[in-house]
């Protein structure tokens, strides 16, 4: 196509609900917007403004260029419209042409014929009435709009959607377009030095998305447009707008950006997509669940697409997030909220009315965004109190406590214990010290997912127990047995009756120190001077560094490699010589398998866990017989089976002289049921 100087009239098409802030997005780029029919924005300007909104619209969907506007009542009205446009000036030599047309309110009724009719009436315009074309080169799309029998007819200038970044290379079902999720950051009116959480980030678009925004990169940089291939358009004028598009990147004074997710694939997918987006310095990526949500920032704005059970999940998981978000929410009382999610029912699920609201398309699912802010007196978006009686109920029942044992510790050097077992509000729940660190430990319930309400009574309960103890409120973790990640923190490392420990309180599967086996580790040092010892069953803050530091030799298997590093790190804590001991990987089985006949050992140790219980159970009996061929003469074996694997009334080991250590080695500070039985057998006299 020639150019004359003359303005060239365009349309940025977009979603519907999209529309005002693609225009706002042209009104800054210089161009304004004028009225036209939903989902299509008309402007005018000159080729640089083909080359600059496609390069920097982030909402819209595509950029056309109108070639003409016609009536057509019927098929042939739309071929004499169509023919009579000067297409030899408009389409590229060799052009590849393919139709794209849409029907609403017109007496054309058919767009598969319409666009036969329009691919006819192009190829008669280009080659003579009947002739054909080559067309072997690149595509260029004819868009024609038939609206109340009044056609526009265009040509795509992006080529594939504007939505296509290519920072995400692939796709799957309930995945924001790119271009929604930056429309919803845009309607949200978030800025820069704000910081923006998405809880459920998936493949962290939204998160990404605002990065781009925030650090002024142009979305379409780094991907090619069907226009670039148009003779009429000066290439140079693609250099120079991708030129000034680099240069308007700027990464400085952009608040955080957190993106966190449950599902580890999706962190990983995120954090590549942010890679090839260049923003990975810009966006946090975290591992969380969303009822964890946090922030130390006094405000800013969260940002989400949570489930809604229409295409990814299960309908009822999706209103059981839903149903939380207000508590989860509430937590952040000075921050605004914009949450986009399926269908109209959410402020009658919750009792709360949004802020503001809009109605929006995921692809064909009808959404809505809600908008929820802090009103102007200050009031919080959301509010969701813990029974501040029962939390002060607690706090003095645990002072009392506190004070009761206050130079216990200290007398029979004890930093690792239970200072707390009950319940508050419903929820059964333990408080253990790990030298100036404290674990509040929910056990949850059984075949129940944790709510965000149980979650905000946990950290209601964490707070005081940190204010009756002392400790900063960042030295208190709560650990949920149902919940599917848990916070990282950093190990606590501490010393117990002459023995250091590395513990990680946070971890409820490997809290690398077992309190309610103090008193047995102190039978066990006594024991373990001078001898042989065999540990069928190490792991980190059993037995095995207890006896390690009075024994002659130290045979201990631990059950995989990781467990092994942790156990290998409290030996080094106390300086154990390597050359006395030996580490292997195994279960108790094969450890006592691997033994040789004549290894023989004076103190033999085999501490179940409950995947060693699950494993051997009922075969205790003869685990304990080949733990005895291997004593030395005046040997014995400590054989300990959790206590949730046998009745109480049980023998397991019925037929051995074992004596019953159970009650004898019970640490005072846990209640009457202990977590193992233990019992200790000799070597025969014969």
């Amino acid at each position: 196509m020639t150019t004359s100087g003359q303005p060239l009239e365009l349309i940025a098409t977009a979603a519907f609900g999209v529309e005002a802030t693609v225009k706002w997005e042209l009104s800054r780029l210089g161009y304004e917007a004028k009225g036209s029919t939903p989902g299509r924005l008309a402007f005018t300007g000159d080729e640089a403004a083909i080359v600059r909104t496609n390069l920097h619209l982030r909402a819209a969907d595509r950029v056309l260029l109108v070639l003409g506007r016609f009536q057509a009542e019927d098929f042939d009205q739309l071929y004499a419209g169509i023919a009579a446009l000067n297409w030899k000036d408009r389409i590229p030599q060799g052009a590849k042409i393919t139709v794209r047309v849409g029907v609403v309110r017109s007496t054309i009724s058919s767009p598969r014929s319409a666009q036969s009719i329009v691919k006819r009436a192009i190829v008669d315009a280009l080659a003579g009435k009947g002739g054909t074309l080559d067309e072997s080169g690149d595509e260029i799309v004819v868009d024609v709009s038939i609206l109340n029998n009044e056609a526009t007819v265009s040509v795509d200038t992006s080529g594939a959607g504007l939505h296509k970044r290519g920072y995400r290379q692939f796709s799957h079902a309930g995945q924001l377009k790119e271009t929604l999720a930056a429309a919803l950051v845009m309607i949200c009116r978030w800025r820069s030095d704000v910081p923006l959480i998405d809880p459920f980030c998936g493949s962290g678009t939204i998160a990404i998305e605002a990065a781009m925004l925030a650090s002024s990169r142009a979305p379409g940089r780094h991907r090619s447009f069907a226009a670039e291939s148009w003779p009429w358009i000066d290439s140079t004028i693609w250099d120079r707008e991708r030129t000034l598009a680099d240069e308007a990147v700027n990464d400085e004074n952009i608040a955080p950006i957190v993106a966190s997710d449950i599902n580890p694939q999706a962190i990983g997918l995120a954090r590549r997509c942010a890679e090839a987006a260049g923003v990975a310095d810009l966006v946090t990526f975290e591992l969380r669940d969303y009822r964890e949500l946090e922030s130390d920032h006094d405000n800013g704005w969260v940002i989400s697409n949570p489930p809604y059970g229409i295409r990814v999940g299960e309908e009822e998981e999706a209103k059981r997030i839903q149903r939380d978000l207000p508590a989860v929410l509430s937590r952040l009382t000075t921050w605004s909220h914009g949450l986009f999610l399926g269908g109209d029912d959410f402020e009658p699920m919750i009792g709360k009315s949004a802020t503001r609201r809009r109605k929006l398309y995921n692809a064909k699912i009808q959404c809505t965004l809600y908008q929820y802010e802090p009103s102007r007196d200050g009031s919080p978006a959301f509010t969701a109190d813990v029974n501040p009686q029962a939390i002060e109920a607690f706090k003095q029942g645990l002072a009392k406590r506190a004070r009761h044992v206050r130079k216990w510790p200290e007398k029979h050097d004890v930093h690792a214990y239970r200072l707390y077992d009950g319940q508050v509000l419903g929820i059964d729940f333990t408080i253990d010290r790990f030298g100036e660190s404290l674990r509040v430990f929910d056990s949850g319930e059984a075949g129940r997912a944790y709510s965000a309400q149980r979650f905000n009574t946990l950290e209601a309960i964490a707070k005081a127990a940190a204010e009756v103890c002392e400790v900063p409120e960042s030295a208190v973790l709560t650990v949920h047995a149902n919940a599917s990640t848990q916070r990282a923190a950093e190990p606590v490392v501490f010393k117990e009756r002459g023995t250091r420990y590395e513990a990680r309180p946070n971890d409820q599967h490997d809290p690398g120190f077992e309190l309610s086996l103090r008193e047995l580790r102190t039978w066990a040092k006594r024991r373990a001077q001078g001898a042989r010892v065999l540990d069928l069953s190490a792991r980190p803050g059993v037995l095995a560094e207890s006896v390690a530091t009075e024994c002659r030799s130290l045979t201990a298997w631990s059950p995989d490699e990781h467990t092994l590093a942790r156990l290998k790190k409290n030996l080094s804590l106390n300086s154990i010589d390597p050359a006395k001991v030996t580490l292997e990987t195994g279960d108790p089985i094969t450890a006592v398998d691997s033994c040789g006949d004549d290894a023989r050992f004076d103190l033999v140790f085999c501490v179940l866990s409950e995947k060693d219980s699950d494993e051997i159970n009922p075969a205790f009996g003869d685990l304990l017989a080949s733990c005895l061929e291997l004593l030395a003469e005046g040997g014995s074996v400590v054989f300990a089976i959790p206590s949730s694997h046998i009745a109480e009334s049980d023998s397991p080991l019925a037929g051995f002289d074992a004596k019953e250590l159970s009650r004898s080695v019970h640490p005072d500070d846990f209640k009457p049921q202990a977590p193992w039985r233990i019992w200790a057998c000799r070597a025969s006299s014969d």
